[in-house]
């Protein structure tokens, strides 16, 4: 297989640029320049957020940040984001989000489910209690599962949504203390960015809440 030509190495030519120009002068001529991030290609929107008392958190590959209470991995919270259409609207995210948890859980008992503020924002909350399947001949799992979702700035309607969502598990029969450190860990979170020309909530979202 070739070398692909934008690296292919040609040692005849290491001392030309004086004649012909350097190699990236001659590649981009009559490109338009353009920068992530910048208001028509925004990266992921930055932001902060707490780690409660006795909880670690770190980065992993599926997750933007994953958080476990220290001697108990079953209790756990995970930070997520991806990229939807600028005619999504967060009821529908959120109806979609239910349907996928239905396909991979026996049964669920929905506790909460509202559509609020969070720090100035439109997000959705739910909390649930769900039966997982049973594995390798154990008996089924019951768990706590609290949700959250919203949409960061939003730059143009015919732009892609940021979508952000939080979700915690714990041990349903240990809810009061996993659920009140899932909580600061929502309440914790916010934009550490101001992205010029962004609105801060997309007329979609408030159009469905």
């Amino acid at each position: 297989m070739s070398t692909p030509r934008a690296v292919r190495h040609d040692r005849t030519h290491d001392h030309d640029d004086r004649k012909h120009g350097t190699m990236n002068e001659q590649a981009t001529t009559g490109l338009t320049p353009a920068t992530v991030p910048s208001r028509d290609f925004w990266g992921m929107t930055p932001f902060r957020f707490g780690i409660p008392a006795g909880w670690s958190a770190r980065p992993t590959t599926q997750h933007l940040v994953y958080f476990e209470r220290d001697g108990d991995p079953a209790t756990n919270c995970a930070i997520t984001w991806k990229r939807v259409g600028a005619s999504m609207e967060l009821p529908r995210l959120a109806t979609m989000n239910m349907a996928a948890l239905k396909h991979r859980v026996s049964t669920i008992e929905v506790a909460y489910s509202k559509f609020g503020k969070l720090n100035g924002r439109m997000a959705y909350s739910r909390v649930a209690k769900l039966t997982l399947p049973a594995r390798d001949g154990a008996e089924p799992t019951v768990v706590g599962q609290t949700y959250t979702a919203f949409f960061g700035p939003v730059v143009g309607t015919d732009h892609p949504i940021e979508l952000f969502e939080i979700t915690g598990h714990f041990p349903h029969d240990d809810a009061a203390e996993p659920m009140a450190a899932l909580e600061q860990i929502v309440v914790s979170f916010e934009f550490n960015a101001v992205v010029v020309g962004a609105a801060d909530e997309p007329d979609a979202a408030a159009k469905g809440a």
